[in-house]
C-alpha cells in the first residue's frame, strides 16, 4: 500500500507539472489576456487602410492584391478567431488601389498610350508640354509606378469617417515614399510588407520617415548579410558596377517626376497646400543633397572591405563594357551587382566577353526571386544563351527569405509550412499567382494586431478604455501624436514568431532572414542564411560546389616566400663533395708514402701536397655555398658569409697558385737566353705561393675590417601562378657588404691578371716534357681548365644569381668538376706509373743509360727550337768522326814510317804525347757544361755531356778546335792503336 501511495503522489506531481508548464506557455502566448476584460459577442471594428496594388510595378513583381489577397484573409481569420489577440474587437482592412491605369486619360486628350520604358524621351518626342509632360511622366514614370493614385488614395483614406488605426501598404518605393512624409502630418504609422529600398535606411530616413516601418528585410539586414559573406571567405577587396539611374540601386532618386505629381492633389485638400510645398521641398533638397550611404561607401567605411573599383552605367547609354573594362584593370575578382534584373543578362554577357568569370570571379547581385529570369530576352544579347548561363555559373544572389524552413510554431499555432501549404491551396492561377510576399503580409498583419492588442491593454491598466470611433479622430493634434507615439512604442518592442521568422524591429527596420542562393548546375541551390535578429550567418553543410575546389581569392594573393637551396640539391652536393675528398686524401696518402719515389720525387711533391689541400679547401667551400638560415640562425650565416669567401680564395689561391709556380718553374728553365746553369728548389715555389695567400689576407682583412658581410635579404621579381593565383614574391638571402663591388673589383682583378698570366706560360711551355719534370704538360692542362672553367663560372654566377637554385648547381659542379679535373691531370699519370714501377720507390738510372735514355726521350726533352738544333750538332758530330778516323789512320801511317827509320814506337809515343796532346777545358765557373780532352786513352777524365758540339780541323792533324759552348766530351787517341771518341 505504501508503494502505490508513493506511485500517486508521483503522478499526481508529474501531472500538476505539466498543468503549470502549460498554463505559463499559455500565458506568455496570450500577453495579457487575463488582465483584459472582455465582453464576448460584441466586436468593435478596428480599422487599417490597406494600400495595395491592381497592377503589378516591375521593381514588386507579385506584390498586386490578387496574388496576396489569400494571405490577407487567412491572417485575419487566424487574428480575428485568436483567443488572445485583440478580444472584442474584428481587425478589417479598407484597400485603396494605387496603380489604376490612366490610358483613358491620354484617349480623352487624343495622345497616344505611351508604353512603361523610356517615358521621357517619350515626352521629348512628342514635343509635350505643361499638363501633357505631367500626365505623361505621372502615367508611366517608374514603370506603372504612380506616386499621384497613390497619394490620391491615402488622401481618400484620411477623409473616411471611418478612421484608421494605422496604414498597410504599399508595394511601389516612390508612392510609399510620399505617403510615409505625409503620414506623418495625419501621425499615422505605416507599415510597408514589400518595400526594401535603401533609401529608408539612411542616415536622414528617421526625421523624414518618422512613421514608416516595413516587415520586408530592408538595406540593412542585405548590407549585413553581405558583410557577413564576405568576411566569411575572407575577401576584402571587392569591385562594383551599379545601376546610376535606379535609386533602388545608386541612391540618386530622379526628381522629374516627383514635383508633378503633386499637380493631381484633389482640390478638396486645399488644407494641404503649405505642407505639402514644404514637404516637396524638403524632399527635392534631400534627393539632391549626398545625404544617403551608398552600399560601396558603407562597407569600406565601416566595415573593412576595400572598393578596388565602382562603376556606373545607365538603362539608356548601356555602358556596361567600359565599366567591366575598368574592373578587370584593377584586378577585382570579387564584383557586387546592383543593377535591375532587365539588365542582369546584358551585364553578364559583357562579363563573358571580357572573360569576368570562372572559378577565379565571384558575383553577388539582388535576389530577384525567379530561377529562370535569365532565359528572358536572350534573343536581344551579342551572346547566346550557353554562353550566358557559363557566365552565371557560380554567382551568388541575395534574396530575403519568403518562408522559414524550420517547424518553430507561430502565434496562430501554425508551421510556416502549414500557412504555405493554406495559401498555396487558396491561391489557384489564373487569377492568383504564388508572390514572394505572401508571408510578409501574413506577418505584418500579425504585427499590426499585437502593437494594437499592447497598445489596448495599456490603456486598460490605465484605466482606459480604446474607443476607435472616438480615440483615432484627428481633431486633437497632441492627442493623435501621443496616439502614434504609444503605437510606435508598442511595435519596437514586439519581438515574436512569424513564418518568415522571428519578427522584431530596430530604428523603424525588421530584423529578419536574408537567403544566399548560388547558381550551379544550371539553377538556384540555397546556400546560407543570415538571421538578422539573432545576427547569426549559416552555411547549408557542403552545398556550395567551387569550381577549384576551394573558394577563390579576392584578388592574386601576395605571398612572399624565402627561397632555399633545396634539401636534395643540398645533399646531392654534400655527397659528391664527401666522396671527392675521400678521393683528395687518398691522394695526399699515396703522394706522401711515395715520396721518395724517382718519378714522384722528381715533380715536387711538396708542392703537389699544396694542390691537394687546396682542392680540399674548394671541395669545403660548396658546402658552405649551400648553408643558409633555414639550417643555421642569421648571426650564424653572416659569419659563413666570411668563411665561404676565405676558404674558397685560400683554396683557390694554393691549388692554382702551385700549378702557377710549377709552370713558372719549366717556362723559366726553357726559357734562358744565356743558358745559366739554375736549380730552381721547392722552396721558391712555395715562396711564390706564401705571396699569393699574403695579397689575399691582404684584400680579405682589410674587406672584413672597413665593411664586415652581414645577411640580407633580396627581393626577386613578382611570380604569378595562374593554378593557385597567387602572386608569389620570392626573396633570397645573400651576403651583402656596402663596398662589394669594390673588393670584388680587387679579389676578380687580380685574379683574373693570376690566370691570364698561368694561361701563358702554360702556352709557353705547351711542349716541353722533360723526364725531371714529368709532370709539366698536366699541369698546363690543369692551368687550362681552371681558367676556362674559373671564366665560364664568373659569368653564369653574375647570371643566374637569383635563381638561387640552379646558380647553386651550377657554381657546385663548375667547382667540383674543375677541381677534380685538375686532381687528376696532376696525379693519374704518377699513379700509374707507380703501378708499373712499384718494386723499388727508389730506383736511379745509371750513368750508363743516359745516352739510351738520351736517344729515346731526346725528342720529348727539349723544345723545337732544341730538336732542330740538336739535328745540326748530330750531323757535325758525324763529320767530326769522320776526321778523326782520317787522324787515326795518318797517325798509323807516321808510326809505320818511323819504324822503317829505325825509331822506337814508345820513344814516338812518348814525345807525341808530349808535343801533341791538347787540353781545352774550360773552369766550372765559365764553362758548366764541362770541357773536351783529347790526349792519351790511360787519361779518362769523365766530363757529363748533355748538348753537342760544333767543330773544325786544326793545322795539325789530331788536334780539336772548340768553337762553342759544347757537352761535356771526353776525345780519346789511342796510340798507335786507331783513336776513338766515346760519348757519355
Amino acid at each position: 500500500m505504501a508503494c502505490e501511495r508513493y506511485v500517486c503522489k508521483g503522478v499526481l506531481l508529474v501531472f500538476a507539472t505539466v498543468i503549470v508548464t502549460t498554463l505559463d506557455v499559455l500565458c506568455q502566448k496570450c500577453n495579457h489576456w487575463h488582465r483584459r476584460p472582455f465582453t464576448p459577442g460584441k466586436q468593435i471594428p478596428l480599422y487599417i487602410g490597406a494600400m495595395f496594388s491592381s497592377v503589378e510595378e516591375s521593381t514588386h513583381i507579385g506584390a498586386v492584391e490578387s496574388n496576396l489577397r489569400p494571405a490577407i484573409d487567412i491572417a485575419l481569420a487566424d487574428i480575428n478567431n485568436h483567443p488572445c489577440v485583440l478580444r472584442g474587437y474584428n481587425l478589417t482592412l479598407i484597400n485603396k488601389d494605387t496603380q489604376q491605369h490612366e490610358s483613358s486619360r491620354f484617349e480623352q486628350r487624343g495622345l497616344p498610350i505611351p508604353q512603361n520604358d523610356h517615358c521621357d524621351k517619350q515626352a521629348h518626342s512628342m514635343n509635350l508640354q505643361g499638363i501633357y509632360h505631367i500626365l505623361l511622366m505621372a502615367t508611366c514614370c517608374r514603370n506603372v509606378c504612380k506616386p499621384s493614385m497613390g497619394m490620391k488614395s491615402f488622401f481618400d483614406m484620411m477623409n473616411e469617417e471611418r478612421k484608421k488605426l494605422a496604414i498597410f501598404g504599399g508595394a511601389c518605393t516612390r508612392t510609399n515614399e510620399l505617403v510615409a512624409m505625409a503620414a506623418n502630418f495625419w501621425h499615422k504609422v505605416q507599415l510597408s510588407y514589400a518595400e526594401n529600398h535603401p533609401m529608408f535606411s539612411s542616415r536622414d530616413s528617421k526625421d523624414m520617415y518618422q512613421t514608416f516601418y516595413r516587415i520586408v528585410p530592408g538595406h540593412r539586414d542585405q548590407l549585413q548579410a553581405r558583410i557577413r559573406f564576405l568576411h566569411h571567405f575572407n575577401w576584402t577587396k571587392v569591385g562594383a558596377i551599379v545601376q546610376n539611374d535606379d535609386s533602388r540601386h545608386s541612391l540618386n532618386t530622379n526628381d522629374n517626376c516627383v514635383p508633378s505629381e503633386f499637380y493631381y492633389l484633389p482640390s478638396q485638400q486645399q488644407k494641404l497646400t503649405t505642407f505639402i510645398l514644404e514637404t516637396v521641398s524638403v524632399f527635392c533638397k534631400a534627393n539632391k543633397a549626398p545625404h544617403m550611404e551608398a552600399f560601396t561607401t558603407a562597407i569600406e567605411r565601416k566595415h573593412g572591405v576595400a572598393i578596388l573599383a565602382t562603376h556606373g552605367f545607365s538603362s539608356t547609354k548601356m555602358n556596361i563594357r567600359e565599366g567591366l573594362k575598368h574592373l578587370k584593370a584593377k584586378d577585382a575578382r570579387i564584383i557586387i551587382g546592383e543593377f535591375n534584373v532587365s539588365l542582369a543578362a546584358a551585364v553578364f554577357c559583357e562579363a563573358y566577353s571580357q572573360k569576368l568569370y570562372g572559378p577565379e570571379y565571384v558575383w553577388i547581385i539582388p535576389g530577384y526571386h525567379q530561377d529562370y529570369w535569365w532565359l528572358s530576352k536572350t534573343d536581344q544579347l551579342p551572346c547566346s544563351r550557353f554562353q550566358l548561363r557559363k557566365a552565371l555559373e557560380g554567382h551568388f544572389a541575395l534574396r530575403f527569405t519568403v518562408i522559414r524552413s524550420d517547424t518553430t510554431r507561430v502565434w496562430s499555432d501554425k508551421t510556416a509550412a502549414q500557412y504555405d501549404a493554406e495559401y498555396r491551396a487558396k491561391c489557384k492561377p489564373p487569377h492568383c499567382q504564388y508572390s514572394k510576399y505572401h508571408g510578409y503580409v501574413y506577418d505584418g498583419l500579425w504585427t499590426i494586431a499585437q502593437a494594437a492588442e499592447n497598445l489596448i491593454t495599456t490603456m486598460m491598466m490605465r484605466g482606459k478604455h480604446f474607443n476607435p470611433e472616438q480615440d483615432l479622430l484627428d481633431s486633437d493634434r497632441d492627442v493623435m501624436g501621443a496616439w502614434k507615439l504609444a503605437l510606435m512604442e508598442a511595435i519596437d518592442s514586439l519581438e515574436f514568431e512569424g513564418v518568415t521568422g522571428k519578427v522584431r524591429f530596430y530604428q523603424n527596420e525588421r530584423l529578419g532572414r536574408i537567403r544566399i542562393v548560388r547558381f550551379q548546375n544550371q539553377s538556384y541551390t540555397a546556400v546560407g542564411e543570415y538571421d538578422g535578429a539573432e545576427d547569426r550567418f549559416t552555411l547549408f553543410g557542403q552545398r556550395i560546389i567551387w569550381q577549384n575546389g576551394s573558394p577563390p581569392a579576392d584578388a592574386i594573393q601576395e605571398v612572399i616566400i624565402r627561397r632555399y637551396v633545396d634539401y636534395s640539391v643540398f645533399y646531392i652536393m654534400c655527397s659528391l663533395v664527401a666522396i671527392c675528398i675521400m678521393l683528395a686524401i687518398a691522394l695526399l696518402t699515396v703522394n706522401i708514402y711515395f715520396r721518395n719515389h724517382k718519378f714522384i720525387k722528381m715533380s715536387s711533391p711538396n708542392v703537389n701536397n699544396l694542390i691537394i689541400l687546396g682542392s680540399i679547401m674548394t671541395y669545403c667551400s660548396v658546402i658552405l655555398l649551400g648553408i643558409d638560415t633555414n639550417m643555421v640562425s642569421e648571426l650564424d650565416y653572416s659569419r659563413m658569409c666570411t668563411a665561404k669567401v676565405w676558404i674558397l680564395c685560400f683554396g683557390f689561391t694554393l691549388a692554382f697558385g702551385s700549378m702557377f709556380a710549377k709552370t713558372w718553374r719549366v717556362h723559366s728553365i726553357f726559357n734562358d737566353i744565356h743558358l745559366h746553369k739554375k736549380a730552381i728548389k721547392d722552396y721558391k715555389l712555395f715562396l711564390i705561393v706564401g705571396v699569393l695567400l699574403l695579397i689575399d689576407v691582404l684584400i680579405l682583412s682589410t674587406w672584413l675590417i672597413i665593411d664586415p658581410m652581414q645577411m640580407a635579404v633580396k627581393q626577386l621579381p613578382t611570380e604569378k601562378d595562374e593554378r593557385s593565383n597567387l602572386l608569389i614574391k620570392p626573396t633570397i638571402e645573400y651576403c651583402k657588404t656596402d663596398y662589394t663591388v669594390v673588393f670584388q673589383a680587387l679579389l676578380y682583378g687580380y685574379k683574373g691578371i693570376f690566370l691570364v698570366l698561368g694561361c701563358f706560360l702554360a702556352w709557353e711551355t705547351r711542349n716541353v716534357n722533360v723526364p725531371a719534370l714529368n709532370d709539366s704538360k698536366y699541369i698546363g692542362m690543369s692551368v687550362y681548365n681552371v681558367v676556362l672553367v674559373c671564366g665560364v663560372g664568373v659569368a653564369i654566377s653574375f647570371i643566374l644569381q637569383d635563381q638561387i637554385n640552379e646558380c647553386y648547381i651550377i657554381i657546385s659542379m663548375f667547382i667540383i668538376f674543375c677541381t677534380t679535373i685538375t686532381l687528376a691531370l696532376v696525379f693519374v699519370p704518377k699513379i700509374v706509373e707507380l703501378m708499373q714501377n712499384h718494386r723499388d720507390p727508389t730506383i736511379h738510372y745509371p750513368r750508363a743509360m743516359m745516352r739510351s735514355l738520351y736517344v729515346i726521350n731526346k725528342n720529348r726533352m727539349l723544345n723545337k727550337d732544341i730538336r732542330e738544333q740538336i739535328l745540326r750538332q748530330e750531323k757535325e758530330k758525324r763529320i767530326l768522326k769522320r776526321r778523326l778516323s782520317a787522324v787515326r789512320r795518318e797517325t798509323l801511317a807516321i808510326l809505320k814510317y818511323s819504324a822503317k827509320l829505325g825509331t822506337s814506337v814508345h820513344q814516338v809515343e812518348d814525345d807525341h804525347s808530349k808535343r801533341e796532346t791538347v787540353m781545352m777545358q774550360a773552369s766550372d765557373d765559365d764553362r758548366p757544361y764541362g770541357g773536351v780532352y783529347v790526349g792519351p786513352t790511360d787519361e779518362k777524365p769523365r766530363i757529363s755531356c748533355e748538348a753537342l758540339v760544333s767543330h773544325r780541323e786544326s793545322h795539325s792533324p789530331g788536334h780539336l778546335f772548340i768553337t762553342k759552348k759544347f757537352p761535356p766530351i771526353v776525345a780519346k787517341v789511342d796510340q798507335p792503336e786507331s783513336p776513338s771518341l766515346s760519348i757519355k
